[in-house]
């Protein structure tokens, strides 16, 4: 019985103990596989492994060999993926980060470009809401087509355009935007030059605004839109241009456009084509005038035409021609003043090519002209030089009677504010060598348009080449009586003023005479002579008988 129940004891004690060994081997692996999960999970920070101590020791040192070879491959794959997780994840954030900055970058330009755009866009708006209202200053040309284009609003080459496409106006005019918006609406477009340079194109037609594109013609819409609109938005003054260049209701403006930062009207005229156009240009190039005529039979302007049309340029009266061909004098007074303008086709800059073409012929009354457009546009340029014509001043001193002396100077004031600072050569006729006056050889006009010579008896200067026109001359005569002859006949002359003459394109001869008589006996001296006379009897027959007396008393002395 001892010795059953011992072994029932010891059966009871090792199931106990295998029991506690179960558990603690399963606690033993259920540890290890935690620790074994977190030293996976931590062994880049380099967590310790765990020991084990017990019997099974030796088993979990064998599965913890496997455990660590699977676990290494595991970890170093795990870290080698993780790597290159890493190193991916890297070049992805590299990648990213640079695809990102240069986004952003664009982004970035593309914004400022955006801003700088609107910008401009807002002070282009800002200027052409200025520049939409108000009175604009327009320069004025003419289309050599002599034909309304098919589009208006567009710009156009400046050769198409005359006076000589050098962007140089016929003239200019002023046109009131505000009184021209109450009638017809604007089309504009923007026009980008380059570098964020945006310009706003405006343009006044019948392209912009239909109601004005309802006539039967394109001519016809342009020419009520330009007479009923655009003309009527400037002064009577500068429609008067209009008629003075091209003739009463002769141009046509098809359009009011603002390209750039200028303002100019293009403009066709009104005749039917062939046009021939004859144009005058001054020694600057500027255009006077454009005449036409749609006549096929001369053809074109007449030479008459042209001279009334130039004369009406430039005004005066009295002319004088000397005509040839390509040649043409005019001498003219204006204001006092001889000019001579000179007329001859027009040969320097874009009409050097052309000066073959261009001719005029007095005798037959005509013009050649170049080929702009076959059958529709015939062109003959010529240009004027205009000078005030020179003239030759003759002043001759005399002096006459018995009190006069002919040695004597006399100065001589001329005046003509005009001249003031200009200087004419003097030569002289008559001067002595002896004569010590000092006559200059150069008369000169102070700043006040006054010079100064001297003359005396039969002494003549010749002052050369003096502009016409009238000049005031007074001579300071002393008490001399002083008359004037001019070109032979006498003039009245005053002592306070002097004489006012007019030169002219022939030479000018004025005589001044100054008189100085001998004073001659007056009545009282006249009547004094016999009392001198009595008394001088009287003194000299008292002398006399007081002489007598004394010889008489001498004689008796020695007689006794």
């Amino acid at each position: 019985m001892r010795i059953t129940g011992r072994k029932e004891v010891s059966y009871e004690k090792k199931q106990r103990n295998r029991r506690w060994f179960s558990l603690l081997l399963g606690i033993c692996l259920l540890v290890s596989m935690q620790l074994s999960a977190f030293a996976e999970s931590q062994s880049a920070e380099g967590i310790p492994e765990a020991v084990t101590t017990g019997s099974g020791q030796l088993q979990e040192q064998s599965g913890k060999a496997e455990e660590q070879s699977a676990g290494n491959g595991q970890i170093q794959a795990e870290e080698q993926s993780a790597g290159n997780g890493q190193i991916q994840a890297e070049e992805r954030s590299a990648g990213n980060g640079q695809t990102q900055a240069e986004e952003r970058s664009a982004a970035n330009g593309q914004t400022q470009a955006e801003e700088q755009t609107a910008e401009n866009r807002q002070t282009m708006a800002e200027q052409q809401e200025r520049a939409v209202s108000g009175k604009i200053e327009a320069k004025v040309y003419l289309r050599y087509s002599n034909e309304v284009p098919s589009a208006i609003n567009n710009a156009f080459a400046m050769g198409e355009f005359g006076p000589s496409g050098n962007d140089k106006p016929y003239f200019t005019v002023t046109v009131d935007l505000d009184e021209l918006n109450k009638k017809v609406n604007s089309y504009s477009y923007w026009h980008d030059y380059g570098r964020g340079n945006w310009v706003e194109y405006i343009y006044y037609s019948i392209d912009s605004d239909a109601r004005w594109n309802q006539q039967n013609t394109r001519l016809e819409s342009v020419t009520k839109l330009w007479r009923e609109a655009i003309t009527s938005a400037m002064s009577a003054a500068d429609q008067a241009k209009f008629t003075n260049v091209f003739g009463e209701n002769m141009f046509v403006g098809y359009v009011l456009k603002r390209e750039g930062s200028g303002w100019h009207i293009d403009g066709v005229l009104a005749e039917d084509p062939p046009v021939y156009v004859v144009e005058l240009y001054d020694v600057e190039n500027n255009g006077l005038f454009a005449i036409s005529s749609n006549d096929t039979k001369l053809p074109g302007v007449t030479y008459r035409k042209f001279k009334r049309k130039a004369e009406e340029i430039l005004g005066g009266q009295n002319y004088q021609y000397e005509e040839g061909n390509d040649h043409i004098i005019m001498t003219y007074q204006k204001d006092g003043v001889t000019y001579q303008t000179e007329i001859v086709p027009k040969s320097d800059g874009a009409d050097a090519s052309h000066v073959k073409n261009y001719h005029v012929y007095p005798a037959q009354g005509k013009f050649a002209y170049r080929t702009v457009t076959a059958d529709t546009y015939y062109l003959c340029r010529l240009k004027m030089t205009t000078r005030q014509v020179g003239t030759d001043l003759w002043i001759e001193k005399k002096v006459a009677g018995g009190a006069a002396d002919p040695k004597e100077h006399f100065t001589f004031v001329l005046t003509k504010a005009s001249l003031a600072g200009t200087s004419y050569s003097v030569s002289y006729e008559g001067i002595a060598e002896n004569d010590g006056a000092g006559h200059q050889e150069t008369l000169t006009f102070d700043g006040n348009g006054v010079a100064r010579l001297s003359l005396k008896n039969e002494e003549k200067a010749r002052i050369l080449q003096m502009p016409s026109g009238d000049v005031q001359i007074k001579e300071e005569n002393g008490d001399y009586v002083t008359k004037v002859t001019v070109n032979g006949i006498s003039e009245k002359y005053s002592d306070t003023s002097g004489i006012k003459i007019q030169l002219s394109s022939e030479k000018t001869e004025l005589v001044f005479t100054n008189q100085l008589d001998a004073q001659p006996p007056t009545g009282a001296e006249l009547l004094s002579v016999p009392y001198w006379l009595m008394g001088g009897t009287a003194l000299a027959g008292l002398l006399g008988s007081r002489i007598t007396g004394r010889r008489r008393k001498d004689r008796k002395k020695k007689f006794f």
